[in-house]
């Protein structure tokens, strides 16, 4: 939640308007995210007429020494959506100091789920002690939120 609201704070600074799906921090388990909930993030976006939808997230994985972002499109995805993840992805690679797993496809729901180009930015592994750590520092936190803004940004700019 700290890089998304630092995310939102940058492109607001920035000028652009930024709907959120949630601004407090609550733990939310795997079971307690049901599809209803998935689908209202969504239609935020949709609701709101947006013209990119971004969900961050910090992943895990059962490998320990997983490392580093990446960020997702859906599977077949139109020309937007993979040139905003690709501006997203450039950008994290090149400031925000994590190794990069590329730009990868999956159909989330809320990527599916979504009218407008979409991605999943994930900023990298809790499941790896040291990875963790470093999301943890709130200059890494910054870092990682201003890459992801940047992308976002020059995005934006590119005309359609």
């Amino acid at each position: 939640l700290p890089v998304s609201l630092e995310v939102a704070r940058l492109l607001r600074a920035a000028g652009h308007t930024v709907l959120m799906t949630r601004t407090a921090d609550t733990s939310v388990t795997r079971s307690q995210v049901r599809a209803v909930e998935l689908d209202e993030r969504a239609s935020v976006a949709n609701r709101g007429n947006a013209d990119l939808f971004v969900s961050i997230h910090a992943d895990a994985a059962a490998n320990r020494d997983a490392r580093g972002f990446s960020v997702y499109v859906c599977r077949g995805a139109g020309a937007d959506s993979q040139a905003a993840a690709g501006a997203v992805a450039r950008a994290m690679a090149s400031g925000s100091g994590l190794e990069s797993r590329g730009v990868k496809q999956a159909n989330y729901r809320v990527l599916v789920s979504t009218q407008c180009p979409a991605m999943l930015v994930e900023i990298g592994f809790l499941s790896n002690r040291a990875e963790a750590a470093l999301l943890a520092q709130d200059a890494t936190q910054k870092r990682i939120a201003a890459a992801i803004a940047a992308g976002i940004t020059a995005w934006l700019a590119t005309p359609r």
